[in-house]
């Protein structure tokens, strides 16, 4: 053989193993990253935060495979972060949430850490997901509460809640203005006091009486004359409720047999006290029974009695309940499989 055809021999060669070798490296990768993918987002920074702030952020986890998907530990590099998933279990195409959140009392400065996640699908192989988190904590500004918690509110009702401002460092110091998030929200910061150094504030956030039904989460913004870290940020959260609400929306009834009678029960909650006309199923079947209370009260516990049909599979019902002086009812769902 040449001289030239060895080398263009040896050169086929370490062609044919470079493209083998970069197949397995793929392949690798992709075997390391099949976990990763399920995270909406593998790093995050808090920014420039106050002492005292509620800090958190959620980071989706859905599954994007077809076994169930299991987070078999969760944990966190340093004691000024904390995780928490909102189920252990992931079934294929579900989601579920990691909370992270900063101990903003306890810790000050820059905080560089990470959160990891182990996931297994058969208990057998892991994957550790890390999760990269940065924040800086302010020592010269906290705020109390460490967020504008407005708490529980009734649809149309709006809602306040009032923060304290503290700030420590130089008698000229000054909020500018607040942004906020969303045109549901507005805040207003009064000076209450000035000198030695201190300064503070009195801010009053306010949810407008318009704001959707369900949890309300929104950010502000306060912005200070300070040249280097003008923004400090506050969370807004709430949650509207209708007036009167059912504690369990979607009942589980569990497996049923025909003609075996199941008895479950349905609280219906609101804020001032109210009576119960009708309970209506939406299906033209007659297996559901029910007692109704003569009394008005802000709670009723409803014994609802099902006495199974002989037909077996799937089995659910919509009801309507109708309340005295209201014009729209109030709904619920149950669902069962009789054997």
């Amino acid at each position: 053989m040449s001289w030239a055809l060895r080398m263009r021999f040896g050169h086929i060669c370490w062609l044919a193993l470079a493209i083998v070798f970069g197949a397995a490296r793929s392949g690798v990768a992709d075997e390391l990253n099949w976990a990763q993918k399920m995270f909406s987002q593998l790093d995050h920074n808090f920014g420039v935060v106050a002492s005292g702030a509620e800090v958190s952020q959620r980071i989706q986890i859905r599954n994007l495979y077809k076994e169930t998907v299991t987070i078999a530990n969760v944990g966190t590099s340093c004691g000024c972060t904390k995780a928490a998933v909102s189920a252990n279990s992931i079934p294929s195409g579900e989601a579920i949430w990691l909370t992270v959140s900063i101990d903003t009392e306890n810790f000050r400065g820059q905080k560089d850490t990470h959160v990891d996640v182990r996931v297994t699908f058969d208990n057998v192989h892991f994957k550790d997901v890390r999760i990269a988190i940065h924040t800086y904590i302010r020592k010269d500004v906290v705020i109390e509460p460490g967020s504008a918690d407005i708490g529980t509110v009734g649809i149309g009702a709006g809602g306040q809640r009032e923060l304290t401002i503290k700030y420590a460092g130089r008698d000229n110091w000054a909020i500018r203005e607040i942004r906020t998030g969303s045109n549901l929200v507005k805040a207003v910061a009064e000076e209450t006091s000035r000198g030695g150094g201190r300064v503070n504030y009195r801010m009053t956030v306010t949810l407008d009486p318009n704001a959707p039904q369900g949890p309300f989460r929104d950010r502000l913004t306060i912005v200070t004359d300070d040249a280097s870290n003008p923004f400090v940020p506050v969370n807004v959260t709430a949650n509207v409720e209708p007036d009167i609400v059912v504690a369990t929306p979607s009942v589980d009834l569990g497996p049923l047999s025909p003609g075996v009678a199941k008895t479950f029960r349905v609280v219906v909650r609101g804020r001032e006290p109210f009576s119960i006309e009708t309970i209506e199923c939406d299906s033209a079947r007659e297996c559901f029974r029910v007692k109704l209370p003569k009394d008005s009260k802000t709670v009723h516990v409803l014994p609802i009695t099902i006495d199974p049909p002989a037909e077996p599979g799937p089995l659910e019902e919509a009801f309507s309940i109708r309340i005295n002086g209201r014009d729209e009812p109030v709904r619920f769902q149950a669902a069962g499989n009789i054997n």
